[in-house]
């Protein structure tokens, strides 16, 4: 369907569903860093991080 406000083009948009409420719109994403990663952390002076 064209678009009246996009100067008549087409645009596509894409969607799907996911868990996460507001986290997931905010690109708030948590990955765990490896045990090893975390230990080396620490070991480079940064005491508490283990």
């Amino acid at each position: 369907m064209e678009q009246a406000y996009a100067g008549g083009r087409q645009l596509e948009y894409y969607s799907g569903k996911v868990w996460g409420g507001t986290s997931t719109i905010n690109d708030m994403t948590y990955i765990r860093a490896k045990d090893i990663q975390i230990n080396v952390w620490e070991r480079v002076s940064n005491t508490g991080w283990n």
